[in-house]
């Protein structure tokens, strides 16, 4: 199984037919891929999409990720779909839990002070810069004096949805549902935090000088894809965590 990345600029339209989608070029002969070869799919310009197509791909548990013209994250859409784990139950009653909501805020909040941690010292950064945006806006304005004015800010934004992509289907892997990957306005969602985590990743890696040959929409489909492997590790590391840090939270009620 593999990602779809469709441009409008050279995408037409996607169908369905049979079992199979048909990708239909502007330019060049029509190619068709089996559902089942397709893990996720990333959307970026004007592409028609059919109810059938859309139908079969969240039947599929096959997330559709949307960007915007520039290649913004926009928004996506998955299936319901999920398998029984301990940890979505974990997660399904934190709506009726302020405690276990607590558990939660407090965990991503110390993942994240982590990162930035790390990344403080690792480059060399004040300390009293604490807030996430200060530090990111700081390496930031090092990665441009460094590697002659190289805009990383654009490339993030463009590389971001392939993130999403990624991490929507690793989620799912683990039976979550989709009111919890993204709930009512009021909680940023579980797939919003483990964005706002993992993107801390790839600042480091564009702060060591590991940056995209280019903007253009392959180079940064290349750069992500080769990261995708340490992404898809961290995460299932940081779920694991999660997991075992709600484990310990009941034996000591207990």
């Amino acid at each position: 199984m593999k990602p779809l990345y469709l441009n409008g600029n050279t995408v037409e339209s996607i169908r369905l037919e049979h079992e199979t989608l048909r990708i239909v070029s502007r330019q060049y002969s029509d190619t068709w891929l089996p559902l089942n070869r397709v893990s996720r799919i990333i959307l970026s310009g004007d592409i028609a999409l059919s109810t059938p197509v859309l139908a079969a791909c969240l039947s599929n548990s096959i997330a559709i990720t949307v960007t915007g013209k520039q290649g913004e994250f926009v928004g996506i859409c998955f299936g319901t779909n999920y398998k029984d784990q301990s940890l979505q139950s974990h997660l399904a009653e934190l709506q009726d839990s302020p405690n276990r909501q607590f558990i939660l805020d407090n965990w991503f909040s110390a993942q994240q002070r982590k990162s930035v941690l790390r990344i403080q010292k690792k480059f060399h950064l004040p300390r009293e810069l604490l807030a996430p945006a200060e530090v990111k806006a700081k390496l930031s304005e090092q990665i441009s004096l460094s590697y002659s004015f190289y805009d990383w800010q654009t490339c993030l934004t463009k590389i971001i949805p392939m993130l999403a992509a990624q991490l929507t289907m690793l989620l799912k892997s683990f039976g979550l549902r989709s009111e919890v990957l993204r709930p009512a306005p009021s909680d940023i969602g579980l797939l919003q935090r483990f964005i706002n985590l993992l993107e801390w990743e790839l600042w480091q890696a564009a702060a060591n000088g590991n940056l995209p040959s280019g903007t253009l929409r392959n180079q940064l489909i290349h750069y992500y894809q080769s990261h995708s492997s340490k992404v898809e590790r961290l995460t299932r590391f940081s779920i694991d965590q999660l997991w075992h840090r709600f484990y310990e939270v009941e034996h000591e009620q207990n």
